[in-house]
């Protein structure tokens, strides 16, 4: 017959769940970590938390987003290493500035930006006479 439910009569009696559910095993209103009603859920790493599991949602994830990864952010802020392709630190200037203006020349290093036009830019010419030097000499006469 369509639309019919057959029962047998030797089956025993279908019992109501603590979710309400006629015939249920208590799944539908059970949160992964085994609490009837609970608030825990799988996060993003498959993880069971939040609820009363004592874990954060997303706690084992890496600055960079990968489960279980090892990217840090740096002493910059900037996420680096792991999967992000990025070297810890590599936005430190040659002072050890974030994001400083520190420019290498002939192996010292210079600040640009704050040279006292009269002092330190004949400095950094002299430095760079030198370096332009050593390198025509290297050049010319290779070691």
């Amino acid at each position: 017959m369509k639309g019919s439910i057959y029962v047998s009569y030797n089956d025993p009696p279908l019992k109501y769940d603590a979710c309400g559910v006629c015939g249920g095993n208590n799944g539908t209103c059970m949160d992964c970590s085994g609490v009837l009603f609970g608030k825990a859920v799988l996060d993003k790493c498959r993880i069971c938390s939040g609820g009363t599991t004592g874990k954060q949602p997303g706690s084992t994830l890496d600055c960079a987003g990968v489960c279980s990864g090892s990217a840090k952010n740096d002493s910059c802020g900037v996420c680096s290493g792991g999967s992000t392709g990025i070297e810890p630190d590599s936005t430190k200037d040659c002072f050890g500035v974030c994001n400083g203006d520190g420019t290498v020349l002939c192996g010292q290093c210079f600040n640009l930006t704050d040279l006292n036009p009269f002092d330190d830019l004949s400095y950094a010419l002299g430095a760079l006479q030198i370096c332009f030097a050593r390198k025509m000499t290297n050049d010319i006469m290779p070691k």
